[in-house]
């Protein structure tokens, strides 16, 4: 069904692709549901990637951290760069939940950075799903890295031109004051929280 000629199927087996891996084995996974799965990230359907998404969450779950650096982690970087920008939206979606099945060790060597650029992309549906995970993305990055490549994002992103971006990030953009501590809070981030304030959306 993962090879079916019909989109349609192919959909179903990328949707159900996550539930059998939850009730199989372990050998099984990694022997037989890994290559299946490896099949259905170079579909040519958009509307079939953007559902292996969610199965890569679900199979890093189950792997061995390391299988899943070396097997999964690669996809979600593939991922976060598709031409199609469902895709890159439900990579926007899910990222953060990636980062914290394989931990921040293996998280910086690419995952990070993906997560950084979801928040430049080019259309505004992926935009507003990754701000809406900054607080919780940078409590994970700490505040090295959040003050050094997040937050210029999110001082772009304060001034987006979409009003829904603006939004996404207003409603979380408080949060971020944990992770960053005094000092950057009151230098970096009041500033984007006054630019938000005057928004006249």
């Amino acid at each position: 069904l993962c090879n079916d000629e019909t989109p349609m199927v192919r959909r179903a087996a990328a949707q159900n692709l996550g539930k059998i891996a939850k009730v199989t084995s372990a050998q099984f996974i990694v022997n037989e549901l890994l290559g299946m799965f490896t099949t259905l990230t170079a579909d040519e359907q958009d509307s079939v990637r953007l559902l292996v998404v969610e199965d890569c969450v679900v199979l890093g779950k189950l792997l061995a951290k390391e299988d899943c650096a070396a097997k999964i982690v690669p996809i979600v970087l593939k991922f976060a760069s598709d031409k199609s920008w469902r895709v890159r939206y439900a990579v926007a979606q899910q990222i953060y939940e990636m980062c914290e099945v394989v931990g921040v060790d293996v998280a910086v060597n690419g995952l990070f950075q993906a997560y950084v650029d979801l928040l430049g992309d080019t259309e505004g549906e992926v935009r507003i799903s990754a701000a809406g995970k900054i607080s919780d993305f940078c409590a994970l990055a700490g505040a090295q890295y959040s003050i050094e490549n997040i937050l210029p994002k999110v001082n772009e992103l304060a001034n987006d031109q979409s009003q829904h971006v603006r939004s996404s990030l207003a409603y979380v953009v408080l949060g971020l004051a944990p992770t960053m501590g005094k000092e950057a809070t009151v230098e970096k981030l009041l500033p984007v929280f006054f630019t938000l304030l005057k928004d006249e959306f």
